[in-house]
């Protein structure tokens, strides 16, 4: 007989947060299944005239009657939907009371109204709808709790769970969000643009009781607003008269109205919960922190804010669109050097694959090479673009696409060809010199970046000079009870000319203009160097600057003309670019100081001892 205790199950454990993780999980599931019916819907008529309306809208009440595409036997989408969207509201409620913007009754309360089927709420919930005007506005539902008079809780598509003390404060707040949106946008989300015109000075929000299962009731309404959307586009497409012009605005209209991410926008609305999480994280860093350090830290960043807002509104005055960062512009480009040869493909979904059999370097690189041939390597197109190519290399190229499928007209000569023409690191240098230096709207473009960028410094020293006091931030100064490396930046950015400028311990604080090609050691003292992108760090190296400031590190191949050029594909992080790296880095300098500080190319203030290597002392000059 077996005398053996049975043994104790193992212990089920699991993380405080893994309801919260799988809600998480779930919202961003939801997504996916919209981008998948969205992918169903009635595609608009080839020919846009005014007896092609009726029709449509009969294919899309078609399309909301059908069953979803995902199989399921729901009845409807229309059925299916809503009972998605209260799935993914109670997700949301899970996320805001991990949060702590849902207290336990609150979320209890959400938890009644979106179980089950919602048909029979507990007596003493109320839920209302929102009014504009006379209309209603589709999204949005406020729920109340008569046993706790007034309060309310508000649910909106693009924001999630909210809580007011009262009623009239979340109808003061949806009016100042319709207010601000309007400012930007002739046209709301939750109602047709016909109706916006009634919306005057005087208050205008107001809501209603609804009877019912609240959320088939929003989506009823949210899908009266597709409708409603398509009529007015149609009407506007009849009273214009431009031709093709007309027609690409019925159809950027119609393809918006029709979004189904609007009905359920978890993008936006996680996108708000991170951006409130990091709010309550700060102002957790400043509570530690002096009173003044984390006042100018306030400071600094709603200056920024300012800077940034005022210069989109500059922007849009002017009719500009932001230059396009090298990765756009290489997918554009390369793009239509694709469509020239007929090929549609999409330049981010082409991989280039590199035979080198017939290279005997690669042969003799391995026994395995040498009897079965070297293992074929793989890099993306545009990556080979970045990198640049010879004319002539042991390498066979050919092309296929993310699936395997070859694509039989870029053979290696055409790629060869493609890459070698488009000279991407000369052309993109171009376009950057039009867009800042020599083209008709060069100077604006010049001075807005001179505003954020000098914001955006005074943000980073802040921030900066947090480190002084948290042990747990990333250290950015070397510990100095004075802040000196703080009053350095503060004094070169608060007097950029040098005659003017504050002296620091009884030294002059000196600036000059570095590039990261330039030499791997610098001349100046001490030098304190600043890059335009957002982190910071400390070095402390012996020898000389950050070894990430060198041009080495910035370009692990260095600048390659394309003669010269071989292929290399990326390993692990290290990323061949092939530019010639030319970044102005400025370098305020203490005079006589012994521990220099500088930047590394990714953006922040750095400080390492001095070069030992030096060149002759140069007269300062003023930050350029």
């Amino acid at each position: 007989m077996d005398m053996t205790p049975p043994q104790v199950p193992p212990p089920h454990l699991q993380s405080v947060y893994q309801h919260a993780s799988e809600a998480f999980d779930r919202v961003i599931g939801l997504q996916g299944w919209l981008a998948t019916e969205q992918a169903s819907l009635p595609a608009l008529p080839d020919s846009i005239e005014p007896g092609t309306l009726a029709p449509y809208l009969l294919a899309i009440d078609a399309y909301w009657s059908h069953p979803p595409a995902d199989g399921s036997l729901a009845i409807s989408r229309r059925v299916t939907i809503a009972s998605r969207i209260a799935a993914g509201a109670r997700d949301l409620a899970v996320l805001a009371h991990q949060d702590g913007i849902l207290d336990p009754s609150e979320f209890a309360l959400v938890t009644s109204l979106t179980s089950g089927t919602g048909a029979d709420l507990p007596s003493h919930l109320k839920v209302r709808e929102l009014l504009f005007g006379q209309e209603t506005y589709a999204g949005v539902l406020l729920v109340q709790d008569e046993r706790v008079p007034d309060h309310t809780l508000v649910f909106s598509s693009d924001h999630g769970w909210e809580s007011f003390p009262r009623l009239v404060d979340a109808h003061a707040e949806m009016e100042r969000r319709a207010r601000s949106a309007l400012v930007l946008s002739p046209d709301l989300p939750g109602m047709a643009r016909q109706h916006v015109a009634s919306i005057g000075p005087e208050a205008f929000v107001d809501s209603r009781d609804i009877v019912g299962r609240p959320f088939s009731r929003l989506v009823d309404r949210l899908i009266d607003v597709q409708r409603d959307k398509l009529r007015q586009a149609w009407f506007e497409f009849s009273l214009d008269d431009e031709g093709n012009a007309r027609s690409r605005t019925l159809r950027d209209t119609a393809f918006d109205a029709l979004r189904l991410d609007g009905m359920f926008d978890s993008e936006h609305v996680l996108a708000i919960r991170h951006a409130a999480l990091m709010e309550a994280i700060n102002e957790q860093r400043l509570e530690r922190v002096p009173v003044d350090v984390a006042a100018e830290w306030r400071n600094t960043g709603n200056v920024y804010r300012s800077v940034s807002d005022a210069v989109t509104v500059d922007e849009a005055t002017a009719g500009l669109s932001a230059p396009l960062g090298l990765p756009a512009y290489a997918s554009a480009v390369i793009a239509e050097r694709l469509r020239a040869l007929g090929i549609a493909h999409d330049p981010a979904d082409i991989r280039i694959s590199i035979d080198r059999g017939a290279d005997p370097a690669a042969r003799l690189a391995s026994l395995q090479a040498l009897f079965e041939g070297p293992t074929p390597e793989h890099i993306k197109l545009v990556d080979l673009a970045y990198q640049n190519i010879a004319a002539f290399d042991p390498a066979r190229l050919s092309a296929h696409t993310s699936d395997g499928t070859t694509i039989d007209t870029l053979d290696d000569t055409a790629i060869r060809r493609l890459v070698r023409d488009l000279d991407l690191s000369s052309r993109y240098q171009d376009y950057a010199a039009s867009a800042f230096r020599t083209g008709n709207d060069a100077a604006i473009r010049r001075d807005h970046a001179a505003r954020l960028q000098s914001t955006h410094m005074r943000f980073l020293a802040a921030e900066a000079r947090l480190s002084y006091y948290l042990d747990d931030a990333p250290r950015s100064f070397l510990p100095d009870r004075s802040e000196r490396g703080y009053r350095w930046v503060k004094a070169a950015l608060d007097t950029p000319i040098a005659v003017d400028r504050a002296r620091i311990e009884g030294h002059e604080t000196s600036l000059c203009a570095r590039s990261l090609t330039s030499a791997h050691r610098y001349a100046t003292s001490s030098p304190l160097a600043y890059d335009i992108r957002p982190a910071w760090r400390a070095s402390f190296s012996t020898r000389r600057m950050h070894p990430m400031a060198s041009p080495s590190a910035s370009s692990p191949t260095g600048p390659k003309p394309a003669d010269n050029s071989s292929i290399i594909p990326p390993s692990g992080n290290t990323f061949s670019t092939g530019f010639p790296r030319s970044t102005p880095t400025h370098f305020p300098t203490a005079a006589h100081a012994s521990s220099p500080v500088t930047t590394l190319p990714t953006g922040y203030w750095d400080r390492v001892p001095t070069p030992l290597t030096r060149e002759p002392r140069r007269p300062s000059t003023s930050a350029r």
